[in-house]
């Protein structure tokens, strides 16, 4: 029963650290090229 438990939040952990880095690895991307698109200008 203890293995089940463990196994459930391990996944758990995993799918929620996996969406976390695909989520900033988009979200890295999109801000390097809008930026590289369109420069601030100061």
């Amino acid at each position: 029963m203890l293995s089940v438990i463990w196994h459930y939040w391990v996944g758990l952990l995993l799918a929620v650290g996996s969406i976390a880095a695909i989520l900033g690895l988009v979200f890295g991307y999109i801000v390097k090229v809008k930026r590289i698109q369109y420069p601030r200008e100061n």
